[in-house]
């Protein structure tokens, strides 16, 4: 039997083996190439967009044919849409011969000027990268997939994929909590169907640009590979897609579906004004996507659903206009915009249907639901309404198929509910049901007689309904190539049959009307089109009142504690404090900190034999190799990573070499060490003035290498610049000379809050006016704390304001120089270094009130500091000593 138009209103879609010998064969033909050669132009310039032919003559049907739109390419990577000719080829398939050709009158001069993308081809330079954005999931992702089944947050369904539709959904149901986790079906498919994209351009032999692409391509066959490039970030599970080429072979398309979770902002929240009290959610949300390229244009399809019961569908259109010349005649294009000099980009529309086959808590999937329309309705000033602002809703049920070909029409917040009238809502008393609300937008804006309307009617109606029939899936009809009329909707909606009882499939339309812009050039900044569906009634309430609130430490990364919590760096801080440097790590510290994680540490413990347990009792050596781990010379984020770049690291002599590599387009970043290698999991972690990056494997220290001086962390904290303060087995605060406090330390990054908070009282007297410097007092050392008992704490007299010179250094930083021997009090000396400079430079320059305020108020932090580390008391946080003479 031959497949032809007249039988069977189309033919079997185009695969891409079609396409490459639809190019081919217009390179082969003579005439082609003598008017390619007339233009000035080698063939091996041509660039070939072959297209399936819209409005094809009565006269070409039997034929399989495609066209092919010519295009000058300067080079592999220039953008050819740059450079449209005016010559068009129709070829025939199955005759392997060029039909036909499409040429102005006289050869036009071609576009020359370049507009490219390509990084290698750009003109300008790439403005500042901005910070990096990295998202972890150091738990792995929420939901769980077993084959093609997938779970997440009470959502369960699975997923398919074919050539024609690409992605589809099944069985998508909801544990609903209200109802002791009953699984709840809500969708028995949802697939898109189809879509059209009829271009306005009237001259031949653009008016033959009309793609349906599911039809006449696949937008299955057509899906990329996503290990070539994809926009989801997290932790991101693929699934591989089996198609067949044109011979009938199987094909693997890699990594074809991504799925992944993301955050969605703010699910719910209420602040009472009249306690302060505020409960806050974030919500969520789970998407399943793939991503087709139809020749110039790519389209992202993402399916979505929320904790609070939404679906959402939502497509991304990006990719390159196509482009032609201006037709013979024209200064101006009449239906597009001039996006290059003498490039015309045509205006045109994107329409897409959703097949949605609903449940709504029907177990017999579907078969009794009602779709019904909801519009506003104003009501008029009346007796019953004297302020004239009542407004109500009227519902229409839409019980044939006739009566269910409707349009949007957002003047009347018109939107389609889906209800199941077996089951009530115990309150409202009315049906459970999912409402459906449509995109904004146009449908078909071609005449009702076009060629458009003719083969795809789906695009004039957003909205229709009939009854379910197997085999009906492609609202366009099942063989859409080359056909001249729709043997989809035309057909299946000529009968004004019954929807009650009759499990009605919804087809929703919605798109975009692309009036073209010249920012759409060269490569089109991502437009955005889509749909939702919410429950109405299908649940007794919120039905993500039960989704948890957050553990918000992590949000954070104003230190170093709180980045450990999101990155699994367990082993990693118990090490640090095992080590005792972990105080140096201060807000005031700039360094560059590679944190082995948990599985790093774990496959070093495993390959030496060691338990975590003894690694953290050697201290020497856990300080040298902690130390190998840090980058004194200041916060170096991946940008400013070279490959060859040697860095020093805080242990002496031992370098660290770095290597970025570029190839996938993402830098890789791998420090290469003495004696193995650490790449970089986590880039880029900010804490205080320092910069993380979380490695691989732990880098293990040349054998030789050791840290100089007698106390292993304060060797370490002297190779390290920009250190404020170490405290390491302190028993009580430096004794001071001339009456006079030590200086005290810099706080760690966990205290900040609190000593902010005591600089803000110590600054400001009653009704906020400052305060005189207090007089120096002079500590004595404190009584061991008791358990159950806090210290003691009395404030510093005030008295005269004391100046202290800009330079001076104050007595407690010698008395803590005498002392610098004794382990106890090396802490508080350097502190008293650091420290007392700073006060005392801030006090000359600030006239000494404040400077001296501060002081008082460090002097406190510092002797909670030593009080703490002598009881092994850290947390004890609020502990003061007295500072008595």
């Amino acid at each position: 039997m031959q497949l032809d138009g007249s039988q069977l209103e189309g033919q079997p879609l185009a695969t891409p083996d079609d396409c490459l010998l639809a190019e081919a064969i217009a390179r082969k033909d003579p005439q082609v190439q003598a008017l390619v050669a007339a233009r000035g132009i080698g063939l091996d310039r041509v660039a070939c967009d072959p297209w399936a032919i819209h409005a094809c003559p009565k006269e070409w049907l039997g034929r399989r044919l495609m066209q092919v739109f010519m295009y000058y390419k300067a080079c592999p990577d220039d953008n050819e849409y740059a450079h449209p000719m005016d010559l068009c080829p129709v070829v025939d398939l199955y005759a392997g011969k060029v039909i036909h050709i499409d040429a102005y009158p006289q050869p036009p001069a071609i576009p020359m000027r370049s507009a490219n993308y390509h990084r290698s081809l750009l003109e300008k330079p790439f403005r500042e990268a901005p910070a990096p954005l990295h998202i972890s999931q150091p738990q792995g992702p929420s939901f769980k997939v077993d084959g093609w089944h997938i779970s997440w947050q009470k959502w369960d369904f699975r997923i398919g994929f074919n050539g024609r539709e690409g992605l589809v959904l099944y069985d998508l149901g909801y544990a609903d909590g209200d109802q002791a986790g009953r699984r709840r079906p809500v969708l028995h498919r949802a697939s898109i169907g189809e879509m059209c994209v009829p271009y306005a351009d009237p001259r031949p032999p653009y008016n033959r640009k009309a793609a349906l692409d599911a039809g006449d391509y696949g937008l299955g066959f057509a899906a990329n590979s996503l290990e070539l490039g994809c926009d989801c970030l997290g932790d991101v599970t693929y699934f591989d897609a089996v198609v067949n080429n044109a011979a009938g072979e199987p094909v693997v398309i890699k990594n074809a579906v991504c799925l992944h979770e993301e955050d969605h902002g703010l699910l719910w929240k209420h602040l009472d004004y009249r306690t302060g009290y505020a409960e806050v959610r974030r919500g969520r949300r789970l998407v399943i996507s793939f991503i087709m390229t139809a020749v110039n244009y790519e389209y992202c399809f993402y399916w979505l659903l929320y904790q609070d019961g939404t679906i959402g569908m939502d497509i991304k259109l990006t990719g390159i206009l196509s482009t032609s010349l201006l037709s013979p005649g024209e200064e101006q294009p009449s239906h597009g915009i001039l996006v290059g000099a003498g490039v015309n980009a045509a205006h045109h529309q994107h329409l897409f249907s959703a097949r949605l086959d609903m449940a709504v808590d029907d177990e017999n999937g579907g078969r009794n639901l009602i779709v019904s329309e909801l519009n506003a309705v104003q009501q008029p000033s009346s007796a019953s309404n004297p302020e004239g602002n009542a407004f109500s809703c009227t519902e229409t049920d839409l019980t044939r198929v006739h009566a269910a070909q409707r349009n949007a029409a957002h003047d009347l917040n018109r939107v389609w509910r889906v209800k199941n009238p077996a089951k009530m809502h115990p309150h409202s008393g009315q049906p459970v049901a999912y409402h459906i609300y449509p995109a904004p937008g146009p449908c078909l804006l071609a005449q009702p007689d076009s060629a458009v309307a003719r083969r795809a009617l789906f695009t004039t109606k957003n909205l229709w309904v009939t009854p379910y029939q197997e085999g009906q899936l492609y609202p366009a009809g099942k063989y859409v190539f080359q056909s001249w009329q729709d043997s989809g909707l035309r057909q299946w909606t000529q009968q004004d049959r019954s929807l009650l009882g009759a499990d009605p499939v919804i087809w929703l339309t919605f798109g975009v009307t692309h009036f073209v812009r010249p920012e759409d050039a060269p490569v089109m900044p991502c437009d955005q089109v889509g749909f939702l569906m919410k429950p109405f009634g299908f649940f007794e309430s919120n039905p993500a009142l039960d989704v948890p609130p957050e553990d918000t430490k992590h949000s954070s990364s104003s230190s170093s504690s709180s980045s450990s919590s999101s990155t699994n760096l367990t082993t990693l801080m118990a090490a640090v404090n095992a080590s005792g440097v972990g105080s140096a790590l201060t807000n005031e510290t700039s360094w560059t900190i590679l944190a082995p994680n948990d599985a790093a540490f774990n496959k070093t413990l495993a390959a030496a034999n060691l338990t975590a347990e003894q690694l953290l009792a050697n201290q020497t050596q856990l300080t040298t190799i902690l130390a190998y781990h840090v980058i004194p010379s200041g916060a170096l984020n991946s940008s400013n990573l070279t490959t060859g770049a040697s860095v020093e690291t805080a242990l002496p002599g031992a370098n660290l070499t770095v290597n970025v590599d570029n190839t996938t387009g993402t830098p890789n970043i791998t420090f290469i060490g003495d004696s193995n290698n650490a790449s970089v999991a986590v880039p880029d972690i900010i804490a205080g003035n320092s910069t993380i990056h979380v490695i691989d494997s732990v880098l293990l220290p040349p054998a030789n290498a050791t840290l100089p001086g007698t106390g292993a962390a304060n060797a370490f904290a002297a190779n390290a610049t920009n250190v404020t303060v170490v405290v390491v087995n302190a028993t009580s605060p430096a004794p001071a000379e001339n009456g006079t406090a030590a200086a005290p330390a810099a706080p760690a990054a966990g205290m900040d809050a609190a000593n902010a908070a005591n600089t803000t009282a110590n600054a400001t007297g009653p009704e906020g006016t400052q305060t005189t410097t207090p007089a120096a007092t002079t500590p004595t050392a404190p009584a061991a704390n008791t358990a159950g008992t806090p210290p003691t704490e009395t404030s510093p007299a005030v008295g005269a304001n004391t100046t202290v010179a800009p330079n001076a250094e104050p007595a407690g930083t010698n008395a803590g120089t005498n002392a610098g021997n004794n382990a106890g009090t090396n802490a508080g000396t350097n502190a008293g270094n650091n420290a007392g400079n700073n006060a005392a430079d801030n006090a000359g320059n600030n006239a000494g009130n404040n400077a001296a305020n501060n002081v008082a108020n460090a002097a406190n932090n510092a002797a909670n500091n030593t009080v703490n580390a002598a009881n092994n008391a850290g947390n004890a946080a609020g502990n003061t000593v007295a500072n008595t003479p």
